[in-house]
């Protein structure tokens, strides 16, 4: 799952990503040129004994200097391209950061190619091996947080190196390209071929992916068995880290270097930052997020590494921002599968590459399976898609409120609007313990969730508020009739109307406590939503439709009295609800 951005830890700019590139692939050209020094002087002995033959001498002449010359000439390929794909994310930057061509790989002509297929074979060869040196030297800084700032995600080597592993465990993705989008959006994956409603695009073996089987038998199993009771999302963070701490010697090296370094998930944040969504349930479930992560790190993970050094050698010192990289990737990437009678939540290679599409209404079932039979995860297209159309899949019918929230990010052409809002009885209410009881003994009113499914949308308010509402506003003639609450029914005109006055000037305190305006909030907008600063229009858009909400309900609200008035029978909330 993308389109979070990715950034680096480090300080590091683009042009120390660069300079860590250039000295990896120098230190590979030095020794290839120490080669190639060592096959000239060859060549001087050879030239020496057959400079009486001039036909035998010219055809050994011309396949010695192939031989040595398409070594450096291959680097030089290499190098190019290398160098082009850094290129895609460094536009940018300045000509004087980037290392002198000129001087770099000194050339000699070949003198004739008489021998093609011997060419052929040693560049493909030279080639495989100076790039899987080259990508194991990458993967090495990646994984042991030498920081590449988005190096990670827009160099094509560390997709290849996943695909390549995948592939060496019975994976094919000869439907799929992946390519990357951009930092906002991250990796994207597309149709090869046209794909037919149904088919299966992406098979991953269940043992390829990382969840609470495979860290039981990794060597986090002496702390799982200690610890059984530690919560499966925590013992997949636990792997997770654990994995990440091995570098290029954990089997699943490939996987994690694919993974974001960091998130635009709220919770990594700035104060200032943080600020910008005043007034929205977002951030006040991000600071009980962070509370919760401190407090489980301590418990939990802090604990554990303790009393496990052995296991947590390589990770001497295991530090809030680990955990919180771990749980993030598990919010926004992991999937939920049935496996027999137990449940799951999965980190799947290449599978969290799909995006989310707003306008798609199938649940994420109808895109990621568990083929129980071939213990597969299996990916599928949910309609016929042509040749270099976009795949993407459905996380949930959520606000941008909430896919901020779980995934760093938000859609602009996102129609989702919806707001949790709830009321409690005051406590000098005289009625109040009669009143909670009646709230708490039936199943609408006796939770009060944050789940960003909303009890307030645009143009409606959910039965479970409107009963909460009857009941806390009821007095002492309608406490007879608060059955009526739960039954989408009102229980006088005058309870009715006080629900939804009192609802009205609740949303009007709540758009005047936000520091700007929703007029202001739409200036504001259209300045900054650009790559340059998204978490900003990330707050200001989530802000924005909260407030749109609050003046669509209190419009709504207002349609209804007229509606109450006009007709007492009725019930007002039918008149608008389609």
């Amino acid at each position: 799952m993308e389109s979070s951005t990715q950034q680096s830890s480090s300080t590091l700019d683009d042009a120390s990503v660069l300079a860590v590139i250039y000295r990896h692939i120098q230190a590979e050209v030095d020794e290839l040129l120490a080669i190639r020094e060592q096959s000239e002087r060859e060549l001087e002995r050879q030239l020496k004994l057959l400079s009486d033959d001039s036909e035998t001498d010219g055809g050994l002449t011309g396949d010695i200097l192939l031989s040595q010359n398409c070594v450096a000439s291959n680097v030089s390929s290499i190098v190019s391209r290398v160098q082009s794909e850094l290129s895609r994310t460094t536009e940018a930057l300045s000509t004087a950061a980037r290392p002198p061509q000129s001087g770099l790989l000194p050339r000699t002509p070949i003198s004739r190619a008489k021998s093609t297929s011997i060419l052929s074979s040693l560049q493909i060869q030279q080639d495989q091996e100076l790039q899987q040196r080259i990508t194991g030297m990458i993967l090495s800084d990646l994984l042991s947080g030498a920081g590449l700032p988005h190096f990670e995600m827009s160099s094509p080597v560390v997709v290849t190196a996943l695909l390549e592993w995948l592939e060496a465990h019975g994976v094919t993705d000869s439907l799929l390209d992946i390519r990357y989008l951009g930092k906002l959006e991250g990796h994207g994956v597309f149709a090869k071929q046209l794909l037919q409603s149904g088919q299966v695009t992406l098979q991953v073996p269940f043992k390829l992916t990382m969840n609470t089987e495979s860290a039981a038998q990794s060597d986090l199993a002496p702390v799982l068995q200690k610890y059984p009771q530690i919560p499966a999302d925590e013992v997949l963070a636990l792997h997770l880290m654990h994995e990440r701490s091995k570098g290029k010697d954990s089997f699943f090296a490939p996987f994690i270097a694919s993974l974001p370094t960091t998130f635009d998930l709220p919770a990594f944040w700035s104060e200032q930052e943080l600020n910008e969504l005043k007034g929205t349930n977002v951030l006040l479930l991000t600071q009980l997020m962070k509370q919760h992560l401190e407090r489980d790190f301590g418990d939990i993970h802090q604990a554990v590494a303790e009393d496990f050094p052995e296991v947590f050698a390589s990770l001497p010192t295991l530090t809030l921002e680990d955990y919180m990289w771990a749980m993030s990737v598990i919010w926004s990437r992991a999937f939920g599968v049935s496996k027999g009678q137990t449940y799951f939540r999965v980190l799947c290679p290449a599978m969290d590459m799909f995006n989310h599409d707003v306008s798609l209404l199938n649940p994420l079932d109808d895109f990621i399976s568990f083929d129980e039979e071939n213990q597969m995860m299996t990916q599928h297209v949910s309609k016929s898609m042509a040749a270099g159309c976009s795949l993407q899949i459905s996380y949930g019918q959520y606000s941008n409120a909430k896919l901020l929230y779980s995934y760093g990010f938000v859609a602009q052409e996102n129609s989702r609007r919806a707001v949790d809002f709830w009321m409690k009885i005051p406590p000098t209410d005289p009625y109040l313990k009669l009143k909670q009881t009646v709230l708490d003994s039936n199943k609408l009113t006796n939770q009060q969730t944050y789940d960003f499914c909303g009890t307030l949308s645009r143009n409606n308010v959910d039965e479970r508020l409107l009963a909460t509402l009857r009941v806390i506003l009821m007095n002492e003639q309608e406490i007879r009739q608060y059955k009526k609450a739960f039954e989408s029914s009102i229980l006088s005109i005058r309870n009715e109307l006080a629900v939804y006055e009192n609802l009205q000037n609740t949303c009007r305190r709540k758009l005047a406590n936000y520091p700007t305006t929703l007029e202001e909030d739409e200036a504001i907008l259209a300045e900054s939503e650009t790559e340059s600063n998204p978490r900003l229009s990330f707050a200001v858009r989530v802000r924005l439709e909260d407030k749109q909400v609050f003046t669509g309900v209190i419009d709504t609200l207002e349609q209804w009295k007229t509606a109450l008035a006009a007709n007492p029978e009725t019930y007002p909330p039918s008149t608008t609800r389609s």
